[in-house]
């Protein structure tokens, strides 16, 4: 952050966006112990076969609230992450309660393995019809 003069967005475009590559092939608790800021896990990805209830990726948050920054057009990112197979959790497995606070779920999938990641500008894609599907599973966009 401190290299990126403490501007969030310039920090997700340079590490995530420009510089995905060093994730992908690595397990996950690489990119949460180097990730600066607080992660929100917004949604689970799940709903693919063979067993729909496998979580096969993730989307993060950085804000806490994001009703804020789509009301007065505030720029923020979507950050989502697919694993490679083996799925090892469930989405039953997963309990919301707490788990976007840093220290409860930030480390929960760190033994799976980053497939790809994928920035979207959270001021549009959520408006778009691909802002509720994403690589074959359902995403679910709210706004309160």
């Amino acid at each position: 952050m401190k290299e990126c003069g403490n501007d969030t967005i310039k920090y997700i475009e340079t590490n995530l966006r420009d510089n995905k590559e060093r994730y992908i092939g690595k397990p996950f608790a690489v990119f949460t112990s180097e990730f600066e800021m607080d992660i929100r896990f917004q949604r689970n990805f799940d709903g693919r076969q063979p067993i729909k209830n496998q979580i096969w990726g993730v989307m993060l948050g950085y804000i806490e609230d994001d009703y804020y920054y789509i009301k007065y057009q505030w720029p923020f990112y979507d950050i989502l992450i697919e694993f490679e197979r083996p799925y090892l959790k469930t989405g039953p497995d997963f309990s919301w309660e707490g788990s976007h606070v840093l220290g409860k779920g930030r480390h929960y999938f760190d033994d799976y393995i980053v497939k790809d990641i994928e920035i979207r500008d959270g001021l549009e894609w959520w408006k778009t019809q691909e802002g509720s599907l994403w690589k074959g599973g359902e995403l679910m966009i709210w706004t309160k």
